[in-house]
């Protein structure tokens, strides 16, 4: 499961209102071992159930996001990730992934924006600079993607992707 989306399942065994819905669906909402589509119905049950405590929704949402992303849905991904900010604005995965689905959709302007907020709301996640410099790489700032590169290394030493990105760029 996601991290900081896998007490979403523990929450909903332990709220009695829930019983309409089973640990098994909940987890199905998040688990990335079940298939996107399946993850987006349990999602959408879960949302459309009105049982999730308001402090909680927004990690089914970034849940049904994540589906929707893995099924390159992109507006509906943004969609999703947008509703989650709106419901926890200092959600900073939320806001890297839609910054990410930004990016594919070469909205590149939208995306540096969710990565500089991410980046500030989670400043020790290398995830956050991967993302950023996909969409400086798109942008065409190759220097700006070279340094975020290099600072997801500085948090994750053996990450394979800033490796990878690097060694396209002809960066060491």
């Amino acid at each position: 499961m996601w991290k900081g989306v896998t007490g979403l399942a523990l929450l909903l065994v332990a709220t009695p209102a829930l019983a309409q819905l089973s640990a098994q669906e909940a987890a199905q909402c998040t688990s990335d071992t079940i298939a996107p589509a399946i993850r987006i119905n349990n999602c959408t049950q879960l949302i459309n159930s009105g049982h999730l405590a308001s402090a909680n929704v927004h990690f089914a949402y970034y849940a049904r996001g994540k589906s929707y992303e893995d099924l390159q849905m992109r507006d509906k991904a943004i969609s999703d990730y947008s509703a989650a900010i709106g419901a926890s604005p200092r959600f900073g995965q939320a806001y890297a992934h839609r910054g990410f689905n930004y990016a594919a959709l070469k909205n590149y302007n939208q995306a540096l924006k969710d990565e500089n907020t991410a980046i500030s709301l989670e400043p020790n996640k290398a995830l956050n600079y991967l993302f950023r410099a996909v969409v400086f790489e798109g942008m065409g700032a190759r220097e700006k993607a070279i340094a975020d590169y290099r600072a997801a290394l500085k948090l994750e030493p053996a990450n394979s992707a800033a490796l990878k990105r690097l060694a396209a760029l002809g960066a060491k």
